[in-house]
């Protein structure tokens, strides 16, 4: 139903931190789970509100998710909000200069932004939409300006599609 992350970059230019609160309704009775799909980079993943960290899944192509378990299962048209912390490690062979949240089915209300260091906004960052979740280049590209370090998009809905930003220092 609705989706909020904030990315933090630390002053390395380092992916540190993604804050997620995440709103779902349950399609059918008995849903007693929600996969987080994230980056292999990713050290760990905190669950705040809403369920439990359950198993870790890794599948093809580097992708990895974690089962947050509801408790109670939601009945259908039932909706529970969830808020969980994925953290980043620093490791010099990684530093992204773009985040990307992948939507498989209809995603509403998005709101996503990128929190940079004081005095280390990049000179250029894109909102993006790419067809796929890890790799390849952006099908849509439009010119964003930090405000007090921040960039931020909104965007009604996303379904089957991956959107985010990306950067250059």
């Amino acid at each position: 139903m609705s989706l909020v992350e904030r990315y933090f970059v630390d002053a390395t230019g380092s992916l540190r931190l993604r804050n997620t609160f995440h709103t779902i309704r349950a399609v059918e009775d008995g849903v007693d789970l929600y996969i987080f799909n994230h980056e292999p980079q990713a050290s760990d993943v905190e669950v705040l509100h809403g369920g439990k960290p359950g198993l870790r899944h890794v599948y093809g192509g580097g992708m990895i998710g974690r089962e947050i378990i509801l408790a109670p299962p939601l009945q259908k048209s039932q909706t529970t909000a969830l808020e969980y912390r994925t953290r980043f490690e620093t490791t010099p062979d990684w530093r992204p200069t773009e985040v990307r949240r992948a939507a498989y089915a209809r995603t509403e209300h998005v709101d996503l932004a990128v929190n940079f260091p004081v005095g280390g906004t990049p000179r250029t960052v894109w909102w993006c939409v790419w067809d796929d979740h890890l790799g390849g280049e952006a099908i849509q590209k439009q010119s964003m300006h930090p405000q007090n370090g921040t960039v931020r998009h909104y965007v009604p809905f996303i379904e089957e599609t991956s959107v985010g930003f990306a950067w250059e220092w």
